[in-house]
């Protein structure tokens, strides 16, 4: 089997926020995406997905409540489109947690092919991660974080 080249995400400086917290946010979505990347393209990978599904439902939780409660402290101007983008984030994940549940049903009530059907699951996942980490955390966060350097410098 040929495992395709996969994209690891990192931590660069560039995205680090004066808020320690949500630096703290990052690396644990780094970490817990990372090892998902790391292990989907082997026998653990269906294993790694329940793990990270979990871990993405921990981060919407804790993470967007927190940064949510800054953006409103901070009267920062692109809440309202920033809050938008997380509610895609929490349905994003629902949606796959929704599709894991109907294919262990599939497959505890057929014997149709199982591999192939969770390789369609894990691509699934890693395609919204990356997007999430392009999309969201290189751009929207980047742009909150700049805000909130912007704001500290003025103390």
């Amino acid at each position: 089997m040929i495992t395709p080249n996969r994209t690891y995400l990192e931590i660069t400086e560039d995205l680090l926020s004066v808020e320690e917290t949500l630096n703290e946010h990052l690396a644990n979505f780094i970490t817990a995406a990372n090892m998902f990347i790391k292990e989907m393209d082997t026998p653990a990978g269906y294993q790694s997905l329940v793990k990270l599904l979990s871990s993405l439902n921990d981060y919407s939780r804790s993470h967007f409540i927190y940064q949510e409660s800054i953006m409103e402290l901070k009267y920062y101007p692109g809440e309202s489109e920033h809050k938008i983008e997380h509610l895609e984030f929490i349905t994003g994940v629902a949606k796959l947690f929704k599709e894991l549940l109907l294919r262990k049903k599939k497959h505890y009530l057929s014997e149709s092919s199982k591999l192939d059907d969770h390789k369609l699951l894990l691509e699934d996942t890693y395609s919204f991660i990356l997007n999430w980490y392009n999309e969201h955390i290189l751009l929207t966060d980047k742009h909150f974080n700049d805000f909130l350097k912007f704001e500290w410098s003025k103390k």
